[in-house]
């Protein structure tokens, strides 16, 4: 950075420990079917790393969205799959840098 601090020296101690556990906690869950499974993770140096499984919806709260807003609608499967290339592109669309 443009100062020489890194990004992650003002984050608290306590944030960093969370982060630990919960990395620690996705290595003893393993696989689950009903669980965003951890592929990997890098904490030998700062900043710590977390890499998640892709998940579709982005998460359990758009995807239940979703799926009651189909239900709400009683839309087609072709509905369906338009609306969810729409949201593909939104999202695409938000999180550019």
């Amino acid at each position: 950075m443009a100062n020489g601090l890194s990004h992650t020296e003002h984050i608290p101690d306590t944030y960093r420990d969370d982060l630990l556990r919960e990395i620690s906690l996705m290595k003893s869950i393993g696989q689950h079917i009903n669980i965003v499974s951890m592929v990997g993770a890098c904490t030998a140096r700062q900043p710590i790393a977390l890499i998640m499984e892709y998940v579709p919806y982005g998460n359990l709260q758009n995807f239940l969205k979703l799926v009651a807003f189909i239900d709400v609608h009683r839309v087609t499967l072709f509905t369906t799959i338009t609306l969810a290339y729409v949201l593909v592109d939104f999202y695409i669309f938000l999180y550019q840098e």
